[in-house]
């Protein structure tokens, strides 16, 4: 028996008989995603690893499938109830990828995402102009590692005490701080829960914090365009509420 799972980037489908999940890249995202790019992030982190679903690569010329093993009793993390554990295993998932740093990987392209989903608008839902301070004032790493990218609840789920990362489209060289940034702002942590989250990382200088804040910024204007992009060409309101989430967050600012 098959089922098929509604995903906003990937079709997915289950086959119980065979205890495998397919994943494939859907055809509206493969503009912007670097599918030799990730090729090369899935190949280089192949080898077993502990914080990684067994997995198997099918390559093909213009998209990728990924048949991962299927963990009957996995779920992902849920927003609202976020604990101390969650973080701590969040932040280990952190420091164990970035040991997967290799120079093939590219570069995070900081200006050139954001101006590719910017361009691509046919009709913006706000004037995100204002906002681009955000990404003209941001210097670029001085040290890049292996980085997720799209830290939020969806792409990290647990199976009883064992965490995993999933869904790597956006994996990339990027700074050390770019993960805990998208952390912190897609599950909207609270003060307590950034304060045990930087202890566990041993973030404790102010240019550490700002820079993260940066990041965060950041990441709002450039999901804010991607979803306003993907609510052009699809017309879904996921996408919309996606948008509006961010923008919302950048109005906090």
């Amino acid at each position: 028996m098959n089922t098929t799972i509604i995903s906003l980037t990937n079709d997915i489908t289950i086959d119980f008989k065979k205890a495998i999940v397919n994943k494939k890249l859907k055809n509206n995202v493969l503009e912007f995603i670097d599918v030799k790019n990730k090729f090369q992030v899935l190949t280089n982190i192949k080898i077993k690893h502990p914080l990684i679903i067994e997995f198997e690569l099918i390559n093909a010329q213009k998209n990728i499938s990924v048949d991962l093993k299927f963990l009957k009793n996995a779920q992902p993390l849920t927003l609202n109830a976020i604990n101390n554990d969650d973080i701590a295993a969040v932040a280990k998932l952190i420091i164990e990828f970035q040991k997967n740093s290799k120079t093939n990987i590219k570069k995070w392209p900081y200006k050139k995402l954001y101006y590719f989903f910017k361009s691509k608008i046919k009709k913006p839902l706000w004037d995100l102009e204002k906002y681009e301070n955000y990404i003209v004032d941001l210097s670029l790493p001085t040290e890049w590692v292996m980085s997720h990218n799209d830290l939020n609840v969806g792409n990290i789920i647990k199976e009883y005490n064992r965490y995993y990362l999933i869904d790597f489209d956006f994996a990339m060289q990027n700074d050390p701080l770019f993960d805990v940034a998208s952390f912190i702002s897609e599950c909207n942590l609270s003060k307590i829960n950034v304060d045990f989250f930087y202890n566990f990382l041993n973030i404790k200088t102010d240019s550490e914090i700002k820079r993260i804040n940066d990041l965060i910024n950041y990441q709002n204007l450039l999901w804010c365009a991607w979803a306003n992009y993907m609510f052009d060409q699809t017309n879904d309101k996921n996408y919309y509420q996606i948008a509006l989430h961010k923008y919302q967050n950048l109005n906090k600012k």
